[in-house]
């Protein structure tokens, strides 16, 4: 058999046993396999990585193993600088659009509220049909299913590290860097539509009736999709509290 060395650095950690983390880890193999299925098997998603260096020099994920080759695994978090080719990309070009899997639907309202485009149902549509969207849109995976995010289809993708939906919102305004693209209240963060200012008088019989009959409330939303309509209540302001403490 032959044999390779990974390091794994930051918190790529975080997806390591205790007793690798940190840690100089042996990898047995025969041929020559690509060092993506290598990274995989030992636990760590390609989604997650930025930076690949083999004995000094950086790679792709299509590089073949070598016996001996001794290889450094940085995150998009803090890497060394490399050359454009070897630099696998965090984000998609454009305004940055998600789909998320069927246990996160809290945190797909708040990025949707937030004002990014993002797919979600609380059906569960299946690894096979996220990763078809993923590929199909150039859509960003959300998902704690490590397996999921191994999916070769998919390019771009994280693995949340905290469980509750704030915590993660926080968690992907910070990888992303997402701050400056909020657009907040511009999207349904019930069905993802676009909303657009309307009449008081065209969606009165919708309205609860001390919202209706509320002459300080004037400025009223609906979604373009799904028809929800929309005041500044005491959700807006909680909401908006939210923002701006992330």
């Amino acid at each position: 058999m032959k044999h390779a060395i990974f390091h794994f650095h930051a918190n790529l950690n975080d997806f390591l046993s205790a007793e690798q983390v940190d840690k100089a880890i042996p990898y047995q193999f025969s041929g020559r396999p690509a060092i993506k299925d290598a990274i995989e098997a030992i636990g760590v998603p390609h989604t997650e990585v930025a930076v690949i260096l083999v004995n000094g020099d950086a790679v792709n994920f299509s590089y073949g193993l070598y016996d001996g080759d001794d290889v450094h695994v940085y995150p998009h978090a803090e890497h060394p600088e490399v050359a454009r080719q070897y630099l696998h990309a965090l984000l998609p070009t454009g305004q940055p659009a998600f789909v998320l899997d069927v246990h996160l639907g809290k945190l797909a309202r708040y990025l949707r509220t937030a004002g990014f485009d993002t797919l979600y149902s609380s059906d569960d549509m299946g690894d096979a049909s996220i990763a078809d969207i993923a590929e199909g849109q150039g859509r960003i995976v959300v998902s704690r299913d490590i397996g999921l995010l191994k999916r070769s289809r998919i390019r771009y993708g994280y693995w949340p590290r905290q469980t509750e939906a704030r915590a993660q919102f926080r968690e992907l305004v910070s990888h992303y860097k997402l701050k400056p693209l909020f657009r907040p209240f511009s999207r349904c963060p019930q069905c993802n539509g676009e909303v657009g200012a309307v009449d008081k008088a065209r969606v009165s019989d919708s309205l609860p009736g001390k919202v209706a009959s509320d002459p300080l409330l004037e400025d009223f939303v609906q979604c373009h999709d799904c028809g929800q309509v929309y005041w500044r209540g005491s959700h807006y302001t909680h909401m908006q509290h939210f923002f701006d403490s992330v």
